[in-house]
C-alpha cells in the first residue's frame, strides 16, 4: 500500500499548491494530501509518524 505524500503548507499557499499537486499527481501517479496551518505553527511540527 502507497501512502499518500502529506504536505505541511502555510495556508497563504492555498490558492496555489493545488494546481501544482495536481500536476505532481498526473505525472507521477503519487497521491498527495495537504494539511494547511499557520506558518509560525508549521514551523514548530515534530514529525513523528516517518512511514
Amino acid at each position: 500500500m502507497t501512502h499518500p505524500l502529506r504536505i505541511y503548507a502555510a495556508g497563504s499557499l492555498s490558492r496555489a499548491l493545488p494546481a501544482v499537486l495536481s500536476r505532481y499527481e498526473a505525472l507521477s501517479g503519487i497521491s498527495s494530501e495537504v494539511v494547511y496551518g499557520p506558518a509560525g505553527l508549521l514551523a514548530g511540527l515534530t514529525i513523528t509518524n516517518i512511514y
